[in-house]
């Protein structure tokens, strides 16, 4: 049964027992139209649909973008709450006044205006007025449930599935954390975390969800597969509020940055916590176009937000000069395999030119890589062996 069915059988029964809700239409479509942003309307979708099952109230998704949300009102105050978060945190936007947004977004007591209800949905109901601007970007499920196996190559076919099953997805469970540390002064010291970088491991996503489908870092598509993380990445900040009392950093790509969602996922942190965020942005994504990460950046920068440039490798390093872009970090990758390109002259000469008081070594696995690290003047560092064994407090 379609949703548009569904919330007419709703409104059947309500007309029948008259027990007390509230219905609350969002015009998801009619927003669209104003801040003219995929991303922005995905995640304000993804977040309505959130907030309908953490309240334990109903919702039907309209074919057109629109969210219908039902909630009982059997405690009232839990219907006020809802729609408090609603219009002030979800639909909260940067460049669009408070009057605008609650223009489109109607609200209905019932059983007292279930006629009124009735004529509201009724657009819902003819087809042929179910379409509009944001009808596009929610298409129809091919899986069903989204619960059949996903297997093959990233094609768009492919991505588009992908997209649809990440975006259903509770993210919780595949945010990361792991800290920058730097080194102490003296051998009986302790590591100090400098910044907590958060990010969704798309390997563990992968493997969970989708772990048939081929997906390598130079399929074209992958770059859109990393824009469904950011969306997911904002969702869960802007989920939980986050308002940062120590640096934080994130993975999020140039696109996001000067994407419109971008600016409001940071109307809803106050200034005085903004100077606590950075944002991190891959150098190959960096290079890929100069003009635009160079905007974003500067973006990032008049917004209050630090900026680390990562993914930087030994092989890549001379023949770029990195150290000329507005930066507070670098993160320059030291696997344990990558040691041995150290011998190269012209490497060594690379790193020694950085502000090494400014270079983060990344990806640190082994022991060798602090020694190294000690050797060049490099103070600070991040990797899965910095956090088996220097991160606890000494005994």
């Amino acid at each position: 049964m379609s949703a548009e069915n569904e919330l007419l059988g709703f409104w059947r029964r309500r007309l029948k027992d008259q027990e007390r809700h509230l219905v609350v239409v969002v015009g998801l479509a009619g927003l669209f139209v104003l801040h003219e942003s995929s991303q922005q309307f995905r995640i304000q979708r993804s977040m309505v649909l959130d907030l309908a099952e953490r309240w334990g109230a109903r919702s039907y998704e309209m074919p057109n973008g629109d969210v219908v949300v039902t909630v009982a009102r059997n405690n009232r105050g839990d219907a006020d709450e809802l729609v408090s978060e609603l219009f002030d945190w979800i639909l909260k936007d940067a460049q669009l006044s408070d009057e605008a947004i609650r223009k489109r977004v109607d609200m209905f007591s019932l059983p007292e205006q279930i006629h009124e209800f009735r004529q509201a949905i009724a657009r819902y109901l003819d087809s042929r007025d179910a379409e509009g601007p944001a009808s596009g970007l929610v298409r129809p499920d091919p899986d069903g449930a989204g619960d059949a196996v996903l297997k093959g190559p990233l094609v768009p076919a492919m991505l588009d599935r992908l997209e649809r099953r990440i975006m259903r997805s509770d993210i919780r469970p595949f945010v990361e954390r792991q800290a920058i540390y730097e080194k102490p002064a003296s051998p009986d010291g302790r590591w100090l975390p400098l910044v907590e970088e958060r990010r969704i491991s798309l390997a563990r996503l992968r493997e969970r969800m989708f772990p048939q489908v081929e997906i390598a870092s130079t399929n074209p598509l992958f770059t859109q597969v990393c824009r469904f993380l950011d969306e997911r990445m904002l969702h869960h900040l802007m989920a939980r509020r986050s308002r940062p009392e120590s640096k934080v950093s994130f993975n999020i790509s140039v696109h996001t940055v000067i994407d419109r969602v971008f600016d409001t996922f940071l109307a809803q942190i106050p200034e005085v916590n903004r100077q606590n965020l950075m944002v991190e942005i891959h150098c190959g994504e960096l290079f890929q176009d100069v003009t635009k990460s160079l905007a974003a950046i500067q973006r990032l920068r008049g917004h209050g937000l630090g900026v680390i440039i990562d993914g930087i490798t030994l092989e890549f390093l001379p023949y770029v000069r990195i150290d000329k872009i507005d930066h507070d970090y670098l993160k320059l990758m030291l696997p344990r395999g990558t040691v041995p390109l150290l011998e190269s002259g012209s490497r060594i000469r690379a790193v020694r030119k950085l502000p090494l008081e400014r270079v983060i070594l990344s990806q640190c696995d082994h022991e060798a890589a602090i020694r190294i690290g000690d050797a060049l003047g490099i103070r600070l560092y991040q990797g899965w062996h910095l956090d088996q064994y220097h991160a606890s407090p000494k005994a």
